[in-house]
């Protein structure tokens, strides 16, 4: 004698609900009395499992998924359906940007869009508080008054910083997105003091570094050594080359008023006549320090010609000291 039992069946509904979930519901049910789901991607890999006649899912991500439902009569008799579901993009929060970098001292700028959410929307902005010493995560989350916006600027890094938005729909659905801001350090950059330089003489700047950064002087020069004899205020700019981040030094060069020697003309005399040296400058506000060749440091000699001679040669250096920089003619 074999006695032949039912095979158990029923009907399936699939529903998508809010807030990123996703029912299943086994209906209309005969000869069964335990119950299985498997959701799997269409790798075949299982996503969620239940035993319950009816339970939901939550869901990140849309597209195609295969419902496996094996339903199990009192006498061991199966039933597997097997059925194909396409599931609409869930709502999410996305911040423009994932975990990133700042220059140290800039200002970060995030904004949190949200994808296939019903509005109105509610944001609500956090600061995380690292706790190395922990499993968790992070130690605690603060909240700055005024953060309520789609859009965050943090100004001035100065270290690494985790931030986590979390956005209420006008469903009432919470998403949260969470990104870590790391801190990268400016280049060095120091060209030195301010200089004075006389009209011969050429200001020298040297940005120092390496081959890893760029160069950009307010004159467009590119190169690290800098050199002028033209007074101003000059700035460099220097770039990382891996992160881009950009420091500024600045120096300024002063130019010393030109020395102008004046020894007089030249002169013809007689032997035995007396003849005057005077020595004169400009600028002539400036208090000079005079050099006659052979002679001296006066301004004005008195000299009696020898006949023995029959022509002199003096020569006048002058030096002028202006701001405690000394320049010569």
């Amino acid at each position: 004698k074999v006695k032949v039992n039912p095979k158990p069946t029923s009907k399936r509904r699939y529903t998508q609900l809010k807030c990123g979930r996703f029912a299943m519901e086994s209906y209309n049910v005969y000869a069964s009395n335990s119950y299985s789901w498997s959701v799997r991607d269409t790798l075949a890999k299982e996503l969620f499992y239940s035993t319950k006649k009816t339970d939901t899912m939550n869901y990140y991500y849309p597209g195609k998924y295969i419902i496996v439902h094996k339903l199990t009569s009192a006498n061991a008799c199966v039933t597997i359906y097997r059925d194909t579901v396409i599931i609409p993009d869930p709502p999410q929060v996305v911040m423009a940007d994932a975990d990133t970098f700042a220059c140290f001292g800039t200002t970060m700028k995030l904004k949190a869009n949200v994808l296939f959410g019903k509005p109105n929307y509610k944001y609500y902005w956090t600061r995380i508080v690292k706790d190395t010493g922990t499993k968790s995560p992070w130690k605690s989350e603060y909240h700055i008054s005024g953060d309520t916006m789609s859009d965050l600027s943090i100004p001035n890094i100065n270290r690494d910083s985790t931030v986590r938005i979390r956005i209420t729909d006008g469903d009432g659905c919470i998403f949260y997105d969470t990104t870590t801001i790391y801190k990268k350090p400016l280049p060095l950059v120091g060209i030195g003091i301010d200089q004075r330089i006389c009209t011969y003489e050429i200001a020298t700047f040297d940005a120092q570094n390496s081959d890893t950064v760029k160069y950009m002087w307010s004159t467009g020069d590119t190169t690290r050594i800098f050199k002028t004899n033209l007074k101003g205020t000059y700035w460099v700019q220097v770039m990382e080359t891996k992160w881009k981040c950009v420091k500024y030094d600045t120096a300024t060069v002063f130019v010393n008023d030109t020395v102008i020697t004046n020894a007089g003309p030249n002169q013809a005399i007689c032997d035995k006549d007396t003849f005057t040296l005077n020595a004169s400058h400009k600028p002539s506000s400036l208090t000079p320090t005079y050099t006659w060749s052979g002679l001296g440091n006066l301004s004005t000699y008195k000299l009696k010609s020898d006949i023995t001679k029959s022509a002199y040669m003096f020569t006048l250096k002058t030096v002028l000291t202006q701001n405690g920089r000394s320049c010569e003619d």
